[in-house]
C-alpha cells in the first residue's frame, strides 16, 4: 500500500509539472500573438476622429455634412446623439463629456458660460437674414388676437425656458408694451404646438422651419401669422449655434478644427442646392420634404460675434446675466 501511495504521488507531481509547462506554452503563444497584433495595430491607418454629436431635428447643417460625406472627407466619425429635448440640456451633457458637440441658442450659451460650463459655439445653425424670418409667431385664423397688444391674458407656447423663443418672448411683449406677467406660458415641444393651437390649448406659438412649413401644410387656412423674426429682431440676427466643449477642442484642436471646417462646407452646400437639403433635413427630421421652406446658414456657416454681444445686452436687461468679466469673443471660435 505505501509502494501504491508513492505511485499515485509521483503521477500527481507529473501531472502538475506537465499543466505547468502546458500553461506556461500557453502563455507564451498567446503573449505572442498579442504582440503581433499590437504591432499590427501600430503600423495601420490611424482609424477617423469620433465626434459625438446631439441633434435636436431641426434644420441642421450636421445632417448635410453627414450625408453629402464632408465629414468622411475630413476623416471624421460624426455619431448624432439623440438624447435630449433641447438645447439647454444638450449643453449639461456636452458639459458632462457624454458629447463632444451639439446645438443651443445664444442666450444658453451665454447662461452656461456664466455658470462656468466649457461650451463654445462653433458654426451658425440658426440666423435671420434679410430673405429670411427664421421665426414665425401663429394664432388660429379665427383669433380676436389682431396684434402683439392683443396678447394680454392669453397663453403663448414657448419650447424651452431659457431658450430663444422664451427670451423673444420678452422682446416681443416689451415692443408690445406688456410684460411676462402679463401673459401666461405653456410649455411645448416644437412638433406639439401646432395640435395646442388647434385645439385651443393655447392662443399663439412659435416656430422655425422646418416645423413653420409642416404647420402651414397641414393646418392651412385655421392659422395665421401674426408677426415674425423680421418683426421681433430686424433684418439680420443670429440666434443659434452649433457648439463643443471648449476643453475637448483644446485638447483636440486638430479634430475640432476638422468638425468646423465640414459644418461650413455644409453650410455654404446648403445655400447654393436648397432642394437637395431639403430632402435631406425631411430624412433626418420626420418632416415632409414638401412642407420644408426654402432656408439659409451665415455664409461659410460663421458664428458672429456681433449678435453674441447683443445677447448678452439682453440677458443683462432682464437680470440673467450678471458677470462683468464675460466677453463675447470667449464664447465663439470661427
Amino acid at each position: 500500500m505505501p509502494h501504491a501511495q508513492s505511485s499515485l504521488q509521483q503521477i500527481a507531481r507529473l501531472c502538475l509539472r506537465f499543466s505547468y509547462w502546458l500553461s506556461a506554452i500557453t502563455f507564451g503563444i498567446t503573449l505572442l500573438l498579442m504582440v503581433g497584433l499590437l504591432s499590427s495595430c501600430a503600423s495601420a491607418p490611424a482609424t477617423p476622429h469620433t465626434v459625438r454629436y446631439i441633434g435636436l431635428k431641426v434644420y441642421d447643417p450636421v445632417y448635410i455634412a453627414q450625408a453629402q460625406g464632408f465629414f468622411a472627407q475630413h476623416e471624421l466619425d460624426v455619431q448624432i446623439l439623440d438624447l435630449v429635448a433641447g438645447g439647454p440640456t444638450a449643453l449639461q451633457a456636452i458639459a458632462a463629456g457624454q458629447a463632444e458637440a451639439g446645438l443651443s441658442s445664444i442666450p444658453a450659451i451665454i447662461n452656461a458660460n456664466q455658470a462656468n460650463l466649457p461650451i463654445l459655439g462653433v458654426a451658425d445653425i440658426q440666423s435671420i437674414l434679410p430673405n429670411q424670418a427664421l421665426k414665425q409667431w401663429y394664432v388660429r385664423a379665427d383669433s380676436s388676437i389682431a396684434q402683439p397688444s392683443d396678447l394680454r391674458g392669453k397663453k403663448i407656447a414657448v419650447n424651452l425656458v431659457r431658450s430663444s423663443f422664451d427670451y423673444s418672448l420678452d422682446l416681443l411683449l416689451d415692443q408690445a408694451g406688456l410684460q411676462r406677467s402679463d401673459v401666461e406660458v405653456v410649455l411645448l415641444p416644437f412638433d406639439q404646438q401646432g395640435t395646442a393651437l388647434l385645439s385651443g390649448h393655447v392662443d399663439m406659438i412659435g416656430l422655425l422651419a422646418p416645423y413653420t412649413g409642416q404647420l402651414e401644410a397641414r393646418a392651412g387656412a385655421q392659422v395665421r401669422v401674426l408677426l415674425d423674426g423680421h418683426a421681433v429682431f430686424g433684418p439680420q440676427r443670429q440666434i443659434s449655434q452649433i457648439v463643443v466643449n471648449r476643453t475637448w477642442a483644446a485638447a483636440q484642436p486638430e479634430t475640432a478644427r476638422r468638425f468646423v471646417a465640414a459644418l461650413a462646407e455644409a453650410c455654404d452646400w446648403a445655400n447654393a442646392h436648397p432642394n437637395e437639403a431639403r430632402q435631406i433635413i425631411a430624412a433626418a427630421t420626420g418632416v415632409e420634404a414638401e412642407a420644408i421652406p426654402d432656408y439659409a446658414f451665415a455664409p461659410g456657416g460663421r458664428v458672429s460675434v456681433e449678435d453674441v454681444a447683443w445677447w448678452m445686452e439682453v440677458l443683462r436687461r432682464r437680470g440673467d446675466l450678471s458677470s462683468t468679466t464675460l466677453r463675447a469673443e470667449q464664447l465663439v471660435w470661427n
